[in-house]
């Protein structure tokens, strides 16, 4: 799991305004540990 997080996400989001397709990339932030 903890693998999973630090790889970065993404996904592609249509603008319902222009109609274009958005590609955003996230990368995953690790918890800190509290």
């Amino acid at each position: 799991v903890e693998r999973v997080m630090k790889q970065p996400i993404s996904f592609n989001l249509t603008c319902s305004n222009c109609g274009r397709n958005i590609e955003i990339a996230i990368i995953g932030i690790e918890k800190p540990n509290r």
